[in-house]
Parts: C-alpha cells; structure tokens; sequence
C-alpha cells in the first residue's frame, strides 16, 4: 500500500481511480497533478498501483503489511530503495537482485569473481554475503561481460526490448533496451554508480 501527501496532513482518498480503464485512469491522473499545482491543496492518495505512485505523488510512503518501508520522493525510493521490498515493487520491470559473495574487493556467484571499484569496497568489506541492485535499464549487453548470462527468450514491446537471463547459478535477471539482444553478447555490464548494494542477511540498502 503507497501512501502520497503533499507537504502537510490533510484530507485523504483511498483509491480512487481503481475502478477506471487504463485510458480513463491516466486521463484522470493527469488531471489530479493539474488540479494540485493550481490549487496547491494537501492530498494524500492511497493506491497499489506503483504507476501512480510514481507519476501523482511528491512523496511517497511504501507500507508493507501495516510496517513503513521508506519515505522518499519518487526519484530516492526509485533509484536508492531502502530494501529489497522497495526495490522490486517501484519499477516495470523490477529492480535485478542478484546474491553474491564477498571477499573484500570481490563478488563471487559461482566461479565467476568480479573485482569492485574502491568505493564499492568501502561498502561491502564488512559483508559476507550482499545483494547486488541493478535495474533493468541500467543493464546493457557485452562481449565482454561483467556478469556473465544466457537469454532465456525475448519480449517485444515495441518501444523497447525485455531479455530475461539467466546466470551459470541461476540467478535470473531482466534487461530492458531498445534493441534485442545481440549473438554475440555473453551477459551484461553496467555502471557501478548505477548500482545498489543491500546487506545480504537483513536485505536493507547499505
């Protein structure tokens, strides 16, 4: 459950646009973000759909049976989710969670080793286990790939592509890009400011 106020308390509706088609609900989103930025009035909504999280709220409040799981604005819970909760309910597709070993400047998932740049070492050297983030769109395939994967298969979507992968351990992922996979891609790279690392046993953001 996702909880949007403005800057104070006020009056509050509990989704009410859950019962609108997909055209007639982005119409009327639209139309609530209008009324707020002329008016100015507190408005807390109150929906499960992470869309509207993201495109009506200023902030947002994401509730997990009855417990807070992060305060943030649509940009901070999107890019610097406070757990993994967060992290694969905000976005279409998910955020990738991948489990990996540590040994100090280095992510293990089988037998691939990854070394880390410093400041990634400076968050994971006191871990033993972490819990790489990396979203979808962040992801782009390699020749030369720092983790290495198999396309599973292929969704076209018309304005861009979904791959799902699949590492040697079986860790699955997803690759959103707008072109298709290409043959001699052997799994993907990223940037590691692009990143997010979450401890491996509490699974919050480190």
């Amino acid at each position: 459950m996702l909880d949007f106020w403005s800057n104070n308390w006020g009056s509050a509706q509990d989704e009410p646009l859950s019962n609108l088609d997909a055209k007639l609900r982005q119409q009327a989103r639209t139309q609530l973000v209008k009324i707020h930025q002329l008016y100015n009035p507190t408005m807390i909504y109150v929906t499960h759909d992470q869309v509207e999280a993201m495109t009506v709220a200023t902030r947002i409040a994401i509730i997990n049976q009855g417990t807070l799981q992060q305060i943030g604005t649509p940009e901070e819970v999107y890019h610097r989710p406070a757990n993994t909760f967060v992290a694969q309910f905000i976005g279409t597709p998910a955020m990738n969670l991948l489990p990996a070993q540590v040994h100090t400047d280095i992510l293990q998932w089988g037998d691939h080793r990854l070394p880390v740049p410093s400041f990634v070492e400076e968050k994971i050297r006191l871990q033993d286990r972490v819990i790489l983030g990396i979203r979808p769109e962040k992801c782009r395939f390699s020749d030369q790939p720092m983790i290495p994967a198999k396309r599973i298969y292929t969704e076209d979507l018309g304005s861009h592509w979904i791959t799902y992968l699949e590492l040697p351990t079986g860790e699955k992922l997803q690759v959103s890009s707008p072109a298709p996979m290409p043959e001699d891609a052997q799994g993907i790279a990223f940037a590691w400011q692009d990143a997010c690392f979450f401890d491996g046993t509490k699974e919050e953001l480190l």
